[in-house]
């Protein structure tokens, strides 16, 4: 669950709610057809393709380490998206919403 999860903040929360309220579900397609969810999953595979192949059992401390690192793939990955959008799309209002929250207090 999130609202527990040590590795979201409550910044994060906050960002991830109003990308929510701007785009409710009935906006969205009922298939997605976009880049991000299997770029997430193919970078998380490799990673226990990696495990499977290194290690004989994972450990508690070995299951915390992959936890961190599924948030931490998630911010990798979605970093470099929003990267390539910005650098790519600048005209696009919404994005232009996006972007000044990402870049607040920095």
């Amino acid at each position: 669950e999130v609202n527990s999860n040590q590795y979201v903040d409550e910044e994060f929360k906050r960002f991830m709610q109003k990308i929510h309220t701007r785009h409710k579900t009935s906006q969205i397609e009922k298939e997605y057809r976009g880049i991000l969810i299997p770029s997430i999953l193919n970078f998380v595979e490799m990673a226990f393709e990696y495990m499977g192949n290194t290690y004989d059992l994972i450990d508690d401390f070995l299951l915390e380490e992959v936890r961190s690192f599924i948030f931490k793939s998630f911010a990798l990955i979605c970093g470099a998206h929003l990267a390539h959008l910005y650098l790519t799309n600048q005209d696009d209002d919404e994005q232009k919403i996006i972007y000044n929250e990402l870049k607040a207090g920095i």
